[in-house]
């Protein structure tokens, strides 16, 4: 039963760990690495996020410096960053590129919130569906007595405790975005 509870807990972590990624990424009207970490850049006939070409710092709440490794980058990774179409402003000078984080209207915020709900109702349905395959699992096990009727019981329960845990979680998380946003 640990083995199980062990499986499901590794498999529903992940998930939360991709729904954290993709809120990360969402745009709350402060400058964070996370805009544009997923920003890839061809480098040498390769695609290369920024991050790896590049210090990224924030000067302040609504800016973002990207200061390449190599000067000859300058262009490429501003052009990669205007490419992603994500509505920043860049602008160059010699040695970095600034991006400027526009304050969200009230009505990009809104779809924002839309967005957020949505990919949070994708991450519960993911949980649960991790939840439907563990309690298959030992339906299966119990179909060929590999387990008698009361484990399966208590592996269902466990399974159902832990699944309540990850959806709260996930609820918490949503919250925690849902007021950073509307801060924002």
């Amino acid at each position: 039963m640990d083995n199980i509870i062990n499986n499901i807990e590794a498999d529903m972590h992940k998930v939360i760990e991709k729904f954290k990624s993709e809120l990360s990424a969402l745009h709350a009207g402060r400058a964070s690495h996370s805009l544009i970490d997923n920003i890839k850049i061809n480098y040498c006939n390769n695609q290369m996020s920024i991050k790896s070409l590049a210090n990224i710092s924030i000067s302040d709440t609504r800016t973002i410096v990207v200061t390449p490794w190599e000067k000859k980058m300058i262009g490429p990774i501003a052009k990669g960053i205007s490419g992603a179409e994500l509505g920043f402003n860049t602008t160059c000078d010699d040695n970095a590129i600034r991006i400027s984080i526009a304050v969200l209207t009230e009505e990009r915020r809104i779809g924002i919130l839309k967005l957020l709900k949505t990919i949070g109702e994708n991450t519960k349905i993911l949980i649960r569906n991790i939840r439907r395959d563990f309690v298959n699992k030992g339906k299966q096990s119990l179909k060929t007595k590999e387990i008698s009727e009361d484990v399966e019981r208590r592996i269902v329960n466990n399974i159902q405790k832990i699944t309540d845990k990850y959806i709260n979680n996930i609820d918490d998380i949503l919250l925690a975005k849902e007021s950073e946003i509307m801060a924002g």
